[in-house]
């Protein structure tokens, strides 16, 4: 099968045709072609103008929405790890009293000492009426 296929490319090769007249078919192709007429100026039409108002539209609705997602990922958030009764970690998104710390870990600190207080007086209260 591929001896075939080369004999044929052989034959191919070999055969070298030549014109008479080279620069009347060079004319006759020419004059067969369609005259060309300027392509119509894209920018001109409404189409790509809407294309080109979505295209700068969407790129800054882009651009809008990286920048709110830099900006959320940077900021910190108002949250406060504090112990369940379960003892378990968990994060209160609020603060469940007011604070007017300078600082978070202040806060944080007033916070559990606030927890503990609210623990200890209720142990007090459990074991006093346990016992009676």
């Amino acid at each position: 099968m591929n001896d075939k296929f080369d004999d044929i490319i052989l034959r191919l090769q070999a055969q070298q045709p030549t014109l008479d007249n080279a620069d009347e078919l060079t004319d006759a192709i020419m004059a067969a072609l369609p005259d060309q007429q300027p392509a119509p100026s894209s920018v001109d039409s409404p189409a790509p103008r809407i294309l080109y108002l979505f295209r700068n539209i969407s790129s800054a609705a882009a651009v809008f929405l990286i920048a709110l997602f830099v900006w959320q990922y940077n900021e910190e958030p108002n949250v406060i790890p504090h112990v369940s009764s379960a003892y378990e970690p968990v994060l209160s998104h609020e603060l469940p009293f007011a604070c007017e710390c300078s600082s978070f870990n202040e806060c944080a600190s007033q916070y559990l000492a606030q927890r503990a207080q609210t623990n200890s007086l209720k142990n007090k209260i459990r074991k006093h009426y346990e016992n009676n």
